[in-house]
């Protein structure tokens, strides 16, 4: 009988201990909003790497938004589009199309929780990128949107940043 009440008490203890745990490890959880994933506030680990996605037309294929988005989440990283106007014709009509068009690949983005910035530039493209690598070392991979490797059934370059 003592073995048996010394086993209950056992018991007895060990779900008194479990149930602390629980309770404790319930006030630690914290959910987080959808909404409030690309607040400031969240995952600090994000801020570290940045995609630059270039394209040379004023707006994104769906298949390079598929992959940044993709290679963003499987990173923890941001993405940073780039449209980028080599040939500098009528430069205020390729930024609105392409202002309205990266609201597109932003919202892609936001769905995945992945931080986005767009920006619209002209000049050659390894001086563009020398400067934004300059100016912002997060930026740790580069993308280039090139129809022209998807219709040879290719996946798209991506480089590391160029160290300045």
């Amino acid at each position: 009988i003592k073995q048996s009440e010394a086993s209950h008490n056992e018991q007895k203890g060990g779900i008194e201990m479990l149930s602390k745990f629980t309770k404790k490890r319930q006030k630690e959880n914290v959910t987080v909003n959808k909404n409030d994933l690309n607040n400031d506030f969240g995952d600090k680990s994000q801020e570290k790497n940045k995609i630059l996605v270039i394209s040379k037309q004023p707006s994104f294929t769906h298949a390079i938004v598929d992959y940044a988005v993709s290679m963003a989440s499987r990173l923890n990283a941001r993405i940073t589009a780039l449209n980028l106007d080599e040939k500098a014709h009528n430069f205020e009509t390729f930024k609105e199309q392409a202002v309205e068009f990266a609201a597109v690949f932003q919202a892609k983005a936001g769905e995945k929780g992945i931080k986005f910035s767009h920006l619209v530039a002209e000049g050659e493209e390894s001086a563009v990128v020398r400067k934004l690598c300059a100016k912002d070392k997060q930026l740790k991979y580069i993308i280039n949107d090139s129809p022209a490797y998807l219709e040879k059934g290719q996946h798209f370059p991506v480089y590391c940043r160029p160290h300045i």
